[in-house]
């Protein structure tokens, strides 16, 4: 399984989704039974720009929420340490 990553860009009308996206994983979320393994992470860009990582196990867990927001596979973030856990 692999990583997704959900991108929005400062500005850009697409940004006005992420409070969708974060409803729309957290009723997956719960859909899913509340799986222990699934994380979310949220990583803020210098010039405004933040992306939304999800573990393989969130992103099993939300195959329609992936499609509706154009998520694409990606390796996890090599900061992970610095991103912000979600509570889903």
């Amino acid at each position: 399984m692999d990583w997704h990553c959900i991108n929005f860009t400062r500005g850009s009308p697409q940004e006005t989704q992420a409070a969708d996206l974060v409803l729309a994983l957290e009723d997956a979320y719960d859909s899913a039974g509340e799986p222990a393994a699934a994380e979310v992470f949220l990583s803020r860009g210098a010039v405004g720009d933040y992306a939304f990582y999800l573990s393989p196990e969130a992103a099993s867990m939300a195959p329609g929420v992936l499609q509706r927001f154009h998520a694409v596979m990606c390796d996890p973030p090599a900061d992970l340490h610095r991103c912000t856990p979600m509570r889903l």
